[in-house]
């Protein structure tokens, strides 16, 4: 029972993941873009002194909570520290990679509806958006791919190739994310 719950779970993810990739890519009207930034909390953010500054904390603390957990596993993933079983230490690290995860969309969601279209427009925000979506599925994968391939404790080449991938995909979602700052439409 345990496991078809959990297979539904995985599914459910994933088909939120895929619905809102496509909705990306079909390219959103600009109109919705202006409602989301002349709403009521998109006002709030944008009046409040504190708020943007306090989502922006939530947001950084909330990578390093993602990127941490996931750079502890995939360094486990490669081979380090063997006094932990790859099994264990992720079934400690993913529940606090997914809440790091909802924190970090909740809390990029949040920024950026006061400059929504500005957002919307610029290609590195895009890209980083697009990787993150794909990095979101690919977190489901990656965690039954590397324990599949987990001998005896032992991870395979397989599972080392997997895990460094996955942390340079998420090093490149941190690279995408400072470079908006920095990248117009």
């Amino acid at each position: 029972m345990k496991h078809q719950q959990r297979q539904r779970t995985v599914l459910l993810r994933l088909l939120i993941f895929l619905f809102v990739a496509a909705a990306l890519l079909a390219g959103p009207a600009p109109q919705l873009w202006d409602t989301a930034a002349q709403s009521a909390i998109a006002a709030y953010i944008s009046e409040t002194p504190w708020a943007y500054p306090a989502l922006k904390t939530l947001h950084i603390m909330s990578i390093g909570l993602l990127y941490g957990c996931l750079f502890a596993y995939g360094l486990r993933a490669l081979n380090f520290g063997r006094a932990i079983p790859l099994e264990a230490l992720g079934d400690h690290v993913f529940p606090w990679v997914w809440l790091g995860l909802a924190i970090n969309v909740v809390s990029g969601t949040l920024m950026f509806l006061p400059n929504a279209q500005d957002y919307a427009d610029n290609p590195a925000f895009q890209l980083k958006v697009l990787l993150v979506l794909a990095l979101g599925v690919n977190l489901e994968v990656n965690q039954r791919i590397v324990r599949f391939y987990a001998n005896d404790g032992k991870p395979t080449l397989r599972a080392r190739i997997v895990a460094i991938g996955s942390l340079a995909f998420w090093t490149c979602v941190i690279a995408a994310g400072s470079m908006v700052a920095y990248t117009a439409a």
